[in-house]
């Protein structure tokens, strides 16, 4: 079997569109904690979720990623607020190149816990699909 040269290899680059083959621990936002220890999610997928479930500078491995939740404010306001704070949390992946945002804001809930929860729609580029990524309204993002 002829040798392939390693320049040829890096030449042809990453298969964007294969799967990682090392994945994440998976993160309930509404629990917080772990979802399951038998089952993982994408890298950056988890790198959304990690980024919207941690204040923002609350500890040192977490200085310039996670969120600043906004203040307590009238509901027309939050859904603005609620984006920015999303795309601060996110500017770190989205500057990477690992994902583009599509829509951040509310989502209004009738479940009898919250009336709303944040939700981010984007495009992980790293795999080529679409996600939303979900965190909680009723309670303040996770310090570390």
């Amino acid at each position: 079997m002829p040798a392939v040269p390693l320049s040829a290899l890096l030449a042809a680059g990453p298969d964007l569109g294969a799967p990682s083959p090392l994945l994440a621990a998976k993160w309930d936002p509404n629990r917080r904690d772990y979802a399951s220890l038998f089952e993982g999610e994408d890298p950056t997928d988890a790198a959304v979720v990690h980024s919207l479930c941690v204040v923002r500078g609350s500890g040192a491995a977490v200085l310039d990623t996670g969120m600043e939740p906004p203040p307590p404010t009238m509901l027309d306001s939050l859904e603005q607020e609620v984006a920015s704070a999303a795309r601060q949390a996110l500017a770190r992946l989205v500057a990477a190149g690992d994902i583009r945002i599509k829509r951040a804001g509310l989502s209004l809930r009738d479940d009898g816990n919250q009336l709303a929860e944040g939700r981010v729609e984007y495009a992980n580029l790293r795999t080529g699909r679409d996600a939303t990524a979900a965190f909680p309204m009723s309670s303040a993002p996770v310090e570390v």
